[in-house]
């Protein structure tokens, strides 16, 4: 029986990295806030946070490429197919270059028509916006390259570089913006600045990853439109739903300010600041699910894809638990931290007592559902995706609209969690319906349960007495359920007997997973352990440390002579060997 040890453990891999890289993105754009909040006013902070949706729009429109082109490459990189990761890879950055030259050229066309779509007040917090986005737009093009190289170093299997990148952008954002702020004086253009120049930073970090000859390489020639639209669809949902939470910000924003006021359009930006904040749990889990659970889907591992989304959740459920709990019962507190106060600020901190415990069960809300987006779309389930994308950012947002028009006897910020709860309550028929119609696939997510016509799916731990018996289990396996001749099912048993026990003997790994889908008359065999790196189809390269490996066994010609389409890659620090028999040939 297959056990999630293995499966965890690539995940995890991805998460403290992923964490510790949205954790060091938000603490950095938090701090910009409260620099600006302390230094300058709290009206700078609310102009600043105006222009929110400008550079949510421009990472959405960059994540129509980078989303769908990190899934449809973490799929060809689980089938070993690197070329098609490359293409793909080349083709996103192309285009994404191109995106951030459009997005820069709005400093000189149309920007004026831009603010005012902002921020129809004028005075003060319209004038910070304006200064403020007028040089932020210049950045565009590090800004986006920055995600798409975060997104792709992931994928290609090195999240704690991305950390890295990430901690000593922020860190160079921090210091930047305290100097350009506090003693330069550039007030808000000094915190544009900062961000622009530390995007650069990231970049110059992540590309170091590329200086490796077995990462994924960038060519001119392997940009294609076709491949260029299948990145498109891929990528919709995702980028759909992020583009739309720009909207929501606007009318959220724009709502907050005409029926609140200015007091109201403080707390709004609190609470956007805390919704970003929780970014670090959502975009964190969803970062470490994405490469791991794409790459099982592209090598037919649905049961390690279900064992991932065990995993985020159960992650997400504690994490958020917490964050959410240190809202609801500290509203004040969080208000002090923002330079809202019970004295110079009476109006806004009552409003922030009554709306931050609310808005954090719209939080809460959020996340559990978001993380669906990218299991349907992998899973072909494009209906329900775009259902989360588009209703998720927009009824919240209507409803709180709604509310703040019209007197309902609660409080109008109930309006984002009632909203959420108005996804969830349309999403449920049309789950259920489909699980009803394939009841092969497991419910709520909708992945399949099975892929083959045969499976024989099991962890072997650290012990040669434990393989043994699998071994005569998977003999029994492929004579009996796959109609294997006796023949063919020894050679096999012994092809994987021999890799499984260099793992262990040699590679020190703690856990073996063998995987055999039989289909078609062909049999699939994968395996995965967490041993020290060996590429059995190049016996040539083994390093010195595990040449004995053939001491005692069949040796690596062997399991070359035995399996002659054995394919091998190195993927999130885990060995993983596959080929295929058909048997009777």
């Amino acid at each position: 029986m297959r056990n999630d040890k293995l499966v965890n453990k690539a995940f995890n891999s991805f998460l403290l990295a992923s964490v510790l890289t949205v954790l060091g993105t938000q603490a950095g754009q938090l701090i910009d806030a409260l620099m600006l909040s302390h230094f300058i006013s709290p009206e700078a902070m609310a102009g600043v946070n105006i222009t929110k949706p400008v550079a949510q729009i421009l990472f959405a429109i960059a994540s129509l490429f980078i989303q769908g082109g990190a899934m449809l490459a973490g799929m060809a990189i689980g089938n070993q197919d690197r070329k098609q990761a490359n293409r793909i890879f080349s083709t996103t950055i192309i285009a994404i270059a191109v995106l951030g030259i459009v997005a820069m050229l709005f400093t000189v066309v149309g920007f004026d028509s831009l603010t005012d779509l902002l921020c129809s007040e004028g005075g003060n917090m319209r004038e910070y916006t304006a200064r403020y986005l007028n040089v932020l737009l210049l950045g565009a093009i590090p800004y986006t390259m920055m995600i798409a190289l975060m997104q792709y170093v992931a994928v290609d299997g090195e999240p704690k570089l991305v950390t890295t990148a990430t901690v000593a952008s922020e860190i160079s954002h921090v210091v930047l913006g305290y100097i350009f702020i506090y003693f330069f004086k550039w007030d808000v253009e000094g915190a544009a600045w900062s961000s622009n120049l530390s995007y650069i930073v990231a970049c110059g970090i992540l590309l170091l990853h590329f200086r490796k000859s077995d990462t994924l390489q960038f060519r001119i020639p392997s940009f294609s439109g076709k491949l260029l639209g299948k990145i498109f669809v891929m990528g919709i949902p995702i980028g759909i739903s992020t583009a739309l939470i720009a909207v929501r910000m606007t009318g959220s924003n724009d709502a907050a300010i005409t029926f609140l006021g200015n007091q109201g359009m403080e707390v709004m930006a609190i609470c956007n600041n805390l919704l970003g904040f929780s970014m670090i749990i959502l975009s964190g889990t969803m970062s470490a699910f994405n490469p791991v659970a794409t790459v099982l889907k592209g090598s037919d591992d649905n049961a390690g894809v279900l064992m991932v989304i065990k995993h985020a959740y159960r992650f997400m459920l504690i994490s958020m638990a917490a964050y959410c709990a240190f809202l609801i019962f500290m509203p004040g507190t969080i208000a002090n931290i923002f330079g809202v106060n019970a004295v110079s600020h009476a109006e806004a901190f009552n409003i922030a007592g009554v709306g931050i415990p609310i808005f954090a069960l719209n939080i809460a809300a959020q996340s559990f559902v978001f993380i669906l987006i990218p299991i349907y779309q992998i899973y072909g389930h494009k209906s329900l995706a775009m259902f989360i994308s588009t209703a998720q950012p927009l009824l919240p947002m209507i409803m709180f609209r709604i509310m703040c028009q019209h007197d309902c006897g609660i409080a109008p910020w109930w309006g984002f969690f009632i909203g959420q709860m108005l996804v969830v309550a349309g999403l449920l028929p049309y789950v259920v319906y489909k699980w009803i119609n394939d009841k092969t696939t497991s419910v709520f997510f909708l992945v399949p349960k099975k892929t083959a016509d045969h499976i024989f799916d099991t962890t072997v731990s650290a012990s040669i007495r434990e393989l043994d018996s699998t071994m005569e289990e998977l003999q029994n396996f492929l004579t009996n359920e796959c109609g294997t001749n006796i023949a063919d099912a020894v050679q096999t048993t012994l092809t994987v007997d021999e890799l499984a026990q260099n793992s262990i003997k040699h590679g020190k790994a703690s856990h073996v997973d063998i995987r055999v889908a039989a289909t078609d008359g062909k049999i699939k065999f994968v395996l995965h352990d967490d041993g020290a790196p060996y590429n059995p189809t190049e016996p040539s390269k083994v390093t010195a440390n595990i040449e004995d490996r053939i001491e005692g066994g069949l040796g690596l010609e062997v399991i070359q002579a035995l399996a002659k389409d054995i394919t091998y890659s190195y993927t999130f620090h885990q060995n993983v060997v596959s080929f295929t028999l058909t048997p009777n040939e």
